[in-house]
């Protein structure tokens, strides 16, 4: 019977009957981790296991499916493994949010489900208490001379971390004295969207040109630009195809499990 949670300690391993000649396959302990992965994130889902086979090596195949329609993500195979040891799978998963799930087979044996886990594509971009600026940071409020805010305010304590809100690569970052202050912009990693990050507190810990992670840290909110007398909080702009896009529906939905 498999154990879909607990420790995966090696410890003394029974002969059980069956499968290839004497060296049947069981799957003894199984466990995934984070129960929450985000896309190409910093830490991907990750299968850990410990299978039984009579002392002798197996070919095994882990696969990773969605939850509900069956159908398969990912798969790989490695031959000759060893009974008694743990072995590890991790997969940074699709851009589709959703629950998906590892499986573990071998050759002439039944397949053994080995643990669910939530993928998200995104991540709420602020790590820790935060709020809104109400009205007047919303997308669209008016601004002097005519023009009007072109992205959505969240509040936070100066200093809280910025964490990338998808995987993506960074097609500028710098500082504007005027308006943004310490700003960042990354494209995101399979899709059309854009994602600019501006009044950070300092400058953006990644460069133009570099690649990040979903959930990785990119700075700390603050005040610089035309922030000054504001609370302190996070410019987020997000646009497809180079459009112009509220982000505030997003980021409250993002902001349920991030």
């Amino acid at each position: 019977m498999i154990a879909l949670t607990g420790a995966l300690a090696p410890g003394a391993l029974a002969v059980a009957a069956g499968g290839e000649g004497d060296a049947a396959f069981e799957v003894t302990r199984s466990s995934v981790a984070p129960k929450h992965a985000y896309f190409a994130g910093r830490k991907p889902a990750t299968l850990r296991y410990l299978f039984r086979s009579a002392g002798r090596p197996r070919d095994v195949k882990v696969s990773v499916v969605r939850v509900g329609s069956g159908r398969v993500l990912a798969a790989w195979r490695r031959r000759d493994l060893a009974p008694g040891r743990v072995h590890r799978r991790a997969w940074r998963g699709q851009a589709k949010d959703g629950v998906y799930a590892f499986r573990i087979a071998s050759p002439g044996e039944p397949m053994f489900p080995a643990g669910r886990f939530r993928l998200h594509g995104h991540r709420y971009p602020v790590r820790g208490p935060h709020g809104t600026r109400g009205p007047i940071g919303d997308f669209g409020a008016p601004r002097s001379g005519g023009r009007v805010h072109e992205g959505f305010d969240v509040t936070a304590p100066c200093g809280t971390p910025l964490r990338a809100i998808r995987a993506g690569r960074v097609v500028r970052a710098g500082y504007d004295p005027s308006l943004y202050g310490h700003f960042i912009q990354v494209n995101a990693r399979s899709s059309r969207l854009t994602y600019f990050y501006a009044h950070l507190k300092r400058p953006a810990t990644a460069r133009t040109g570099s690649s990040v992670k979903t959930s990785e840290r990119l700075g700390k909110i603050g005040l610089t630009g035309n922030a000054a007398g504001t609370p302190c909080h996070l410019h987020v702009e997000l646009r497809r195809s180079g459009r112009l896009l509220d982000p505030e529906p997003r980021l409250r939905g993002w902001d349920r499990y991030g």
